[in-house]
């Protein structure tokens, strides 16, 4: 019975690898189908993140000068952010994550919301959120957005997790990047999921490379100066 035991736990380790193996496959094939559409590759990111992190919901936020934005999103909640400008502050996870340009990893936000991120508690009141994991998208260390995880029950990201989470966060790095040097262009804010996006020139004398994969990287795109309506995680 042990070894039954011990082999049933082995094959579902391989098939949850197995299964993370195709899923970075699928973005790097959506990356190399269609290079100049960012879209279908966040949207993939985002909903391959809520399937194998068993999460509620996934949202990955581009920046745009002191804002960020809700680009992408897959789950039961969060609904209706789409395309809003959003504050830039360390007040809530995914603005820390960018700022500090490092991954921010609760494992419940219920118990730290009102000391650590006093920004979410209107969020918290609307949507089921504890476990989070937020992972800052970084070209040669500076950020272009962030992917945030959320779960809706008490449950910490383990290490395989978050270092997939890494992994979807450097694709969409590439994803950005190859959108510019695609098109000469960067680029900019969605107002919707099915809205193209709006492209405006970037700096053609400097090409860095990002901190991970040393692949040519996408400029910041320039700040927006629409209100901040809502805030997001």
């Amino acid at each position: 019975m042990r070894l039954f035991k011990e082999l049933e736990a082995r094959n579902g380790e391989l098939t949850t690898a197995l299964d993370r193996q195709t899923a970075t496959a699928d973005v790097l094939r959506i990356i190399a189908q269609s290079p100049t559409e960012l879209q279908p590759v966040l949207d993939s990111i985002a909903t391959s993140a809520v399937r194998l992190c068993a999460a509620s919901d996934a949202v990955i936020e581009r920046l745009e000068g002191d804002h960020f934005y809700n680009a992408a999103h897959a789950g039961a909640q969060m609904k209706g952010l789409m395309g809003l400008p959003l504050p830039l502050t360390r007040r809530f996870p995914g603005g820390r994550a960018i700022l500090d340009r490092k991954r921010i990893i609760i494992d419940d936000i219920q118990l730290v919301a009102e000391s650590e991120y006093p920004d979410t508690l209107e969020l918290l009141k609307l949507n089921t959120v504890h476990s989070c994991a937020e992972i800052p998208l970084l070209s040669e260390g500076k950020p272009l957005g962030n992917l945030a995880v959320l779960r809706a029950e008490v449950r910490p990201f383990t290490d395989a997790e978050i270092a997939l989470l890494e992994t979807f966060a450097d694709q969409a790095v590439i994803a950005i990047e190859n959108v510019r040097l695609f098109t000469g262009r960067s680029p900019r804010r969605w107002s919707s999921r099915r809205r193209r996006a709006r492209y405006c020139e970037p700096s053609r004398t400097h090409r860095p490379t990002c901190s991970r994969c040393s692949t040519p990287s996408c400029a910041a795109p320039p700040s927006s100066a629409t209100r901040p309506l809502r805030r997001s995680f």
